[in-house]
């Protein structure tokens, strides 16, 4: 009986030793496989404000957007030195994409600083956003 217990314990030990040898093939599986490729595009307007010098330091740059139908829609950004603030439409208003032109303006201690427009189109499939020039 001894030598018995003293043949499993063996196997035991040898089971113990090999198991973490074993290579894990859910790992080596997903390593070859391709790759599953996914993408996202949206049409947004980007605005940007810059002080080019920085001379106002520190500052809040308040963002106005006329909609086709005449609701105005606002947000804010705080900027400092030289930096860009960026907001995003319609990601960073309350608001929610219709076709047609919109006017924007940035506003900064009571001024307007800059302004454009931009608009939104409904093709038949999708949506498409085209900046117009001249502001």
């Amino acid at each position: 009986m001894l030598r018995t217990i003293s043949r499993r314990c063996q196997w035991l030990l040898l089971l113990l030793i090999a198991i973490p040898m074993v290579p894990d093939l859910r790992s080596a599986s997903s390593a070859a496989s391709p790759p599953i490729w996914q993408s996202s595009q949206a049409p947004i307007a980007k605005l940007g404000v810059r002080d080019k010098f920085g001379s106002l330091g520190k500052y809040t740059a308040v963002w106005i957007v006329s909609a086709p139908d005449g609701s105005q829609y606002e947000t804010k950004t705080t900027v400092e030195g030289d930096d860009w603030g960026y907001v995003y439409f319609p990601n960073d208003f309350p608001a929610l994409q219709q076709s047609g032109r919109y006017s924007w303006r940035c506003v900064v201690d009571g001024h307007e600083v800059v302004h454009g427009s931009f608009e939104f189109a409904r093709p038949r499939h999708g949506l498409q956003l085209t900046v117009l020039f001249p502001f």
